[in-house]
C-alpha cells in the first residue's frame, strides 16, 4: 500500500500541530529548492512494507520550531537540539504513516543531515509520494520512498531541491 499525497499532508499537518501546536498550509514540493540552508530527517520503515520518510526543511524554520519546543530563545538552540527536533518529527510521521501499512513494520532511528553541500541516498528506492508544505513564509517538504525489489538505479535527493 502505497499512501497518498493527501495522506502524507494530513500526517504532517497533525504532527506539526501536535508538537509544535501550528498550522502548515500545503504548497507547492518544489518551492523550497535552493531556500537556505536545510536540514534533513530520514526514517525508514522495515517489515511487510520496505521504505523511508524524509523531511526536509530550511534550518531557521527548524531553530525556530526547536525554540518553542524547548522552551528557550532561538539564540540558544543548538545544533543537537535542532537535529533532535527534526529527527523526532521525522520519526512521528514515519510512525503515523506505519499505521496505515500492512504488518508488521518497524522503524529505524532517525538520522539527521544538515547543511548546505550533500545528498541523501536511498539506495534501492523509489518516491512514491511528495508533500509541500509553507509554514511562517518558508517551504518544507515530505517525501516517502519504497524499496524497490529490483532497483534500476540510484535516487539521489541533493541538499535544497524539492521533489522531482
Amino acid at each position: 500500500m502505497i499512501p497518498s499525497t493527501r495522506e502524507l499532508e494530513q500526517i504532517v499537518a497533525t504532527v506539526w500541530a501536535a508538537m509544535l501546536g501550528v498550522e502548515v498550509e500545503p504548497s507547492d514540493p518544489t518551492a523550497h529548492a535552493g531556500e537556505g540552508c536545510p536540514m534533513t530527517g530520514c526514517v525508514q520503515i522495515m517489515g511487510a512494507w520496505e521504505g523511508a520518510v524524509v523531511l526536509t526543511c530550511p534550518a531557521p524554520l527548524v531553530r525556530r520550531a526547536a525554540a518553542g519546543v524547548f522552551g528557550i530563545g532561538p539564540a540558544e538552540v543548538t545544533q543537537e537540539l535542532a537535529r533532535d527536533l527534526l529527527g523526532e518529527l521525522t520519526n512521528m510521521v514515519a510512525g503515523n504513516l506505519k499505521a496505515l501499512l500492512p504488518e508488521v513494520s518497524h522503524l529505524s532511528l532517525p538520522a539527521v543531515t544538515d547543511g548546505t553541500d550533500y545528498d541523501v541516498r536511498l539506495l534501492g528506492s523509489r518516491l512514491v509520494c511528495c508533500a509541500g508544505f509553507r509554514l511562517r513564509g518558508q517551504a518544507f517538504t515530505a517525501l516517502v520512498y519504497e524499496r524497490e525489489v529490483d532497483p534500476p538505479h540510484l535516487i539521489v535527493f541533493p541538499s535544497g531541491s524539492g521533489c522531482r
